[in-house]
């Protein structure tokens, strides 16, 4: 019987263990993290803004509205984030 116990919680600590890594895993795979500096982005995203940002490499087709953060090529290390404003065909 205690054995019986054991082997259950065992199995429960494992299972916790592995949806833990495994949510670890998607966010750092799927997402990164941003921190606002700045007031460009006033009214959508405040200064100091702390978030997750889905990662959707090589996207061809941008809308109105979308916010993207991208690296300028002067500055690798830091990324930038801004709201597209005008897209191809506008007049």
């Amino acid at each position: 019987m205690l054995k019986k116990k054991i082997n259950i919680l065992y199995i429960f600590l494992i299972s916790i263990l592995l949806l833990i890594v495994g949510v670890f895993s998607y966010q750092k795979i799927c997402y990164f993290n941003v921190v606002v500096v700045g007031s460009s982005m006033s009214g959508t995203l405040e200064e100091g803004y702390i978030g997750a940002i889905r990662k959707k490499q090589f996207i061809s087709k941008y809308n109105r509205g979308d916010i993207i953060v991208f690296s300028r090529s002067e500055e690798p290390s830091t990324d930038v984030i801004k709201r597209v404003i005008g897209v191809p065909g506008d007049t």
